[in-house]
């Protein structure tokens, strides 16, 4: 029996991608051209044209990396099928070339048609023919001169045009003669000094530098070539795979030829596309209820009870960084067994939506089926970078070797829940109208120990009876209570300085402009109680983030309290820089701002009110961001 094989990869379909984001710049672009065409002309050397290639075929890895699907399909479905020729089924139409369609000679340069064609939709989202019936498409490809990407935007260098063009032109002959020619036209128009790219060369591979795609990421930006070798499954039940070339240079079958008897029945139709899936689901469930059943292959086991293992991972402040960015994880996983000898667990951060992988560290044994990450891969990555905002997905995997993204198979995997993370960005990565577009709650976590640093400085002063420095402390605190639009705020005298008092807050201010001009305009706290209750009410949100987004808005609303009675403390300070009252009152509630109160005779701060502070805020807001990891992708 004939079945296909392909590699277990986690990725997404370039239709997919350009549907979630739109279109790509041609920077990008480019380096998918690159890749796609390193996979093609990997098969041509080997005898293989690929015959088949669209969007839907061209998968993007979570490292960026493409892999080119479908090899031999098209020829797999023909030699299946057993009907006539005008019902078999050919394929996608998106990017086919024109003598393909007519049933004429194919060759190399019918996937250059394609890739051009491939192209023309990275930049443009848009295929490069469009009509309600397939017959429209085909059409156009047969006749319709090719749209241009300058329609419409101006973006494009020039000369772009005109190599897309010359990929897809109608006759063959006029076309580049490979794809590896056409990409280095591209690359010719877009990066024309790049020092790192190695063009491709006529020279085939072993002879030359052509490069080589390999199964395995290495950094390089070859993708990989996904085969569907046909092979044939042995009494015994082992498996012989040999790749067919699929028909590479010849004539090609017409599409659309008309039956013996009644009007042409065109391959695209609906019974004929039914069935041409149902032969591939029916022949991939027979192999795979073989190895099932024997307890073969990569299935083996699946059909006995196991133990699945579950884990978290909290996103924390590397103690030897500076606070407010979450750049280090505490992960911990139990039941989970040993990796394969030679293997170790890694974990990884993953943003799905652009492809980026930040690598994380080592799990280790701390005890029976129990792992932990590394203590000393806390913070290892890039100091600063916040880990939350470094993806929506954490993975561990199992990997055997140095990679550097990730390429074995998924054990665990925990995904924020994409509309509650929007608000936990918000409130702990960025949000747009801040100063260096900070998160809310880090805003309020910075801003009270600046304010609680401030008041210090200002007793200090008291205690001198030093007149200038406690009203340039004073202003100090209600330019970073009110923030730069604050009824009250005043940029420093020149004479603070000579006292030691620079401090004056980052502008956006605690309270903002709503609490003294009465406009409406929110600062830190506010904002970050909007948005800590958004979090808590999208449908996605779990029982633990509208827990702690709980526990944050009443820390805040605690902050709240304590910074508008210091605004009031710093502004009698600047009437009367010798009020006792004033002086201690506003020591003990800019303290209480930052650090909390202890409330109860637990001696601990918790987050409830009158208790919790600047710095139990950010701890439950990391706490909405935990992430539970189960098994598998």
């Amino acid at each position: 029996r004939p079945f296909m094989v392909w590699p277990q990869l986690v990725t997404r379909s370039v239709d997919v991608r350009l549907a979630q984001s739109g279109p790509m710049d041609i920077v990008t672009a480019g380096r998918y051209v690159d890749q796609v065409a390193t996979a093609l002309e990997f098969a041509l050397e080997r005898g293989i044209l690929h015959r088949n290639l669209s969007a839907q075929c061209i998968l993007l890895q979570l490292n960026g990396q493409a892999v080119v699907a479908d090899f031999g399909v098209r020829g797999l479905a023909e030699r299946l099928s057993d009907s006539a020729p005008s019902e078999r089924f050919y394929g996608s139409i998106e990017a086919c070339a024109p003598e393909q369609l007519a049933g004429g000679i194919v060759s190399p340069a019918t996937d250059v048609y394609a890739l051009g064609g491939v192209t023309y939709r990275l930049l443009t989202g848009r295929p490069l023919f469009e009509g309600s019936a397939p017959e429209m498409i085909i059409e156009q490809h047969l006749r319709a001169a090719p749209p241009s990407i300058d329609l419409g935007r101006t973006r494009f260098p020039s000369g772009l045009a005109q190599v897309l063009q010359r990929a897809l032109a109608k006759d063959p002959q006029q076309r580049f003669a490979r794809v590896g020619a056409f990409a280095n036209a591209y690359q010719e128009v877009v990066t024309p000094n790049s020092a790192t790219r190695i063009p491709f060369s006529d020279v085939p591979i072993g002879q030359g530098q052509l490069r080589v795609a390999t199964a395995v990421p290495s950094g390089s930006v070859g993708a990989v070539v996904s085969s569907a070798p046909v092979g044939t499954v042995r009494p015994d039940g082992a498996t012989s795979i040999t790749a067919t070339p699929d028909a590479p240079v010849g004539p090609s079958r017409p599409i659309g030829t008309a039956m013996p008897s009644g009007p042409a029945a065109p391959p695209w139709t609906t019974p004929t596309l039914l069935r041409g899936a149902l032969a591939l689901v029916l022949l991939m469930a027979v192999v795979f209820a073989g190895l099932f059943i024997t307890g073969k292959g990569p299935f083996a086991g699946l059909g006995a009870a196991t133990v699945k293992p579950v884990g978290s991972a909290e996103f924390v402040d590397n103690p030897a960084e500076a606070i407010g960015d979450s750049d280090a994880l505490h992960v911990e996983v139990s039941k989970l067994g040993a990796p394969a000898a030679g293997s170790y667990y890694a974990v990884w951060m993953i943003d799905q939506r652009n492809e980026r992988v930040t690598p994380i560290g080592k799990l280790v044994a701390t005890g029976p089926q129990t792992y932990a990450l590394q203590t000393e891969k806390i913070g290892s990555v890039q100091a600063g970078v916040n880990l939350i905002a470094a993806g929506d997905k954490l993975e561990v995997t199992e990997e055997h070797g140095a990679v550097q993204a990730p390429v074995g198979p998924v054990r665990l995997s925990g995904t924020f829940p994409p509309k509650t993370y929007i608000h936990i960005q918000h409130l702990l990565t960025r949000f747009p109208a801040t100063p260096g577009n900070i998160g809310l709650v880090v805003g309020v976590l910075l801003q009270t120990r600046d304010l609680d640093a401030q008041a210090a400085i200002l007793q200090n002063a008291f205690a001198s009876h030093n007149a200038l420095a406690v009203r340039c402390s004073a202003q100090s605190i209600t330019d970073i209570i009110e923030g730069a639009q604050g009824g009250h705020y005043q940029p420093l005298p020149a004479a603070c300085a000579a006292v030691n008092v620079t401090q004056a807050g980052d502008g956006f201010g605690l309270l903002g402009k709503s609490q003294n001009a009465g406009t409406g305009l929110s600062g830190y706290l506010d904002l970050a109680v909007d948005h800590a209750s958004l979090a808590a009410t999208q449908p996605d949100a779990t029982a633990q983030i509208r827990l702690h987004a709980g526990h944050v808005e009443t820390a805040l609303a605690n902050i709240k309290g304590w910074v508008t009675t210091a605004d009031q403390d710093a502004l009698a300070l600047l009437s009367d820089p010798a009020s006792v009252a004033a002086s201690t009152d506003l020591l003990r509630v800019s303290d209480k701002a930052y650090h909390g109160n202890v409330g109860n005779s637990d001696q601990t701060i918790n987050p409830t009110p009158a208790e919790g502070g600047g710095i139990i805020a950010y701890e439950h807001a990391q706490f909405m961001a935990t992430l539970t990891l189960h098994a598998g992708s």
